[in-house]
C-alpha cells in the first residue's frame, strides 16, 4: 500500500492534486475534505473516496496531508496538520505573513515531520532542463501576467504570482538581496494587483520581476543572462531556447542554429531543445513521496519557502509604503 494521505480544499488546486494523487501508485488517497460540503460531496464521489466530515476526522485516518486552501488559512490548518503528526505539502505560497510562516516550519522541525510547499515551477520540465545550462546568472527577467480571476483574491499579485519567480529567482541565485526598487497598485480588487521589482543581489546579480493578474493574456516568460548565454524559458509552453556565443554542449541530438547578425562580427549560436513533458504536480507529489521516505528535505522546503515569503514580505511592506 502507498502513503495513506488526504486532501483538504478540494477546490480548482484541490481537485487537480486529488485526480493526481487518486492513479498514482506510490499514494493510497483516502479522502478529501472542504468547508463546501457541495463541492466536496462532488469531488470525493468523482474520485470515489471518502468524504471526511471534518478536518479532525480526516487527519485520524492518514500519514500526510496536502492543503490546497485558501492562504489565508494556511496557517490555522498547517499548525493542526503538524501538530496531528502528519507530513505536509502546502500549496504556494506558504503563508502570506511572515511570522505565520515561521511558526508553521518550526513546528514541522520540531515534530521531525516533512513540510514541503508547492512552487510548482521548479518541477515545470523546461525549467528542470535549462536550470542545466545556468551558471551564475548576471540578470533576469521575468514576466508573469495573467487575465483577471476572482479565487485569488484574498493575497496580492506579489503572494499569487510573482512569488513563483522570486522562488525562481532566489534558486539561482544564492546570495541575499542588498536592494530593490519596486511599484505596484491595486486596480480591480482591494490589493495590489500588479507590482515590479527590481532586486540588487549581493554578489552583483540583479532581477527584474513583474507580475500582474489584470492581463488580456497568459504570459510566463522567465529569461537568464550570464556570461556567453542567453536562456529564454517559456513556462506556459514548456519550452526554452538557449542563445551562446560559442558551440553549446548539449544533451541529446539538439543541434545549432548558427545565426550570423548584419555588421556584426559575433556568431550566435541558437539552440531549441527538445523538452519531454511531464505532469509538474505529478512530480512534486512524488518528490514529497520520495522525502516522506527517505527522510531529507525536499527541494522546496519549509525553509527554502520562508526566504521567498521574507521577501515577497518585504517587496509588499515598500509598495504599501
Amino acid at each position: 500500500m502507498g502513503i495513506k494521505i488526504a486532501v483538504i480544499g478540494l477546490g480548482h488546486l484541490g481537485w487537480f492534486h486529488s485526480r493526481t494523487l487518486a492513479r498514482l501508485e506510490t499514494f493510497d488517497l483516502v479522502g478529501g475534505y472542504d468547508l463546501d460540503r457541495d463541492r466536496a460531496e462532488e469531488i470525493t464521489g468523482k474520485l470515489r473516496i471518502h468524504n471526511f466530515n471534518s478536518i479532525e476526522e480526516l487527519l485520524k485516518a492518514c500519514e500526510a496531508v496536502v492543503i490546497a486552501t485558501p492562504t489565508s488559512s494556511h496557517h490555522k490548518i498547517g499548525m493542526q496538520v503538524l501538530t496531528a503528526g502528519k507530513h505536509l505539502l502546502v500549496e504556494k505560497p506558504l503563508t502570506d505573513n511572515l511570522n505565520y510562516a515561521k511558526d508553521i516550519v518550526a513546528l514541522a522541525e520540531r515534530q521531525k515531520l516533512i513540510l514541503q510547499v508547492g512552487h510548482t515551477e521548479r518541477f515545470n520540465p523546461a525549467f528542470q532542463v535549462a536550470r542545466k545550462h545556468i551558471r551564475t546568472p548576471y540578470f533576469i527577467e521575468a514576466h508573469r501576467l495573467c487575465t483577471y480571476n476572482p479565487r485569488s483574491t484574498d493575497i496580492n499579485v506579489i503572494f499569487d504570482l510573482m512569488i513563483h519567480d522570486i522562488d525562481l529567482a532566489l534558486s539561482l541565485i544564492p546570495t541575499r538581496v542588498t536592494s530593490m526598487i519596486v511599484s505596484g497598485a491595486p486596480v480591480v480588487s482591494k490589493l495590489c494587483d500588479i507590482a515590479s521589482a527590481r532586486l540588487r543581489f549581493e554578489n552583483g546579480s540583479s532581477a527584474n520581476l513583474t507580475a500582474s493578474r489584470i492581463s488580456l493574456v497568459n504570459l510566463r516568460k522567465f529569461r537568464v543572462f550570464q556570461e556567453g548565454s542567453y536562456i529564454s524559458i517559456d513556462m506556459a509552453a514548456r519550452n526554452f531556447q538557449l542563445v551562446a556565443t560559442q558551440n553549446h554542449s548539449m544533451d541529446g541530438s539538439c543541434s545549432a542554429e548558427l545565426v550570423d547578425l548584419k555588421d556584426c562580427d559575433q556568431k550566435f549560436y541558437v539552440y531549441n531543445p527538445e523538452v519531454v513533458p511531464n505532469d509538474a504536480i505529478e512530480g512534486e507529489l512524488l518528490h514529497f513521496a520520495e522525502s516522506i521516505g527517505s527522510g531529507r528535505e525536499p527541494i522546496i522546503s519549509g525553509k527554502e519557502a520562508l526566504r521567498s515569503v521574507s521577501l515577497a514580505a518585504e517587496i509588499s511592506s515598500q509598495i504599501e509604503q
